[in-house]
């Protein structure tokens, strides 16, 4: 009985907080960028240190060229979305791949660098 008044309880704090929804697009350097956009001798390279006589370089060589091309690749093909992200009063990220927004589903951002979503009152 304790434990289901707790439950009602964190869910009526929760409730009452703003709410913020995160959107992400993002491309898989594995599935999306090896042996498409580069050499699949180059992937092996990086990943597992293997077919870098194929590659033509070294696997650190190959982990810089992988990473650094497909950051480049990855930043161009999310252009728009960070555009649209901005443009509707998002918050827009870019790590590890993926492209990110955030909107502020009730109220507004109490910041300008817009980091902290509140309610409207």
């Amino acid at each position: 009985m304790k434990r289901i008044i707790l439950l009602l309880v964190l869910v009526v704090l929760v409730s009452g907080c703003a709410s913020e929804r995160t959107i992400t697009y993002g491309k898989d350097i594995r599935s999306d960028y090896c042996g498409i956009s580069v050499p699949a001798a180059v992937c092996k390279c990086a990943f597992h240190g293997e077919m870098c006589d194929q590659a033509g370089m070294t696997k650190e060589e190959a982990d810089a060229n992988l990473y650094g091309g497909f950051d480049e690749w990855s930043e161009l093909d999310g252009a728009e979305f960070k555009s649209k992200c901005e443009t509707d009063n998002g918050r827009y990220d870019y790590s590890d791949g993926k492209h990110s927004c955030t909107y502020c589903d009730e109220g507004e951002w109490e910041r300008e660098d817009r980091s902290n979503c509140v309610d409207e009152k």
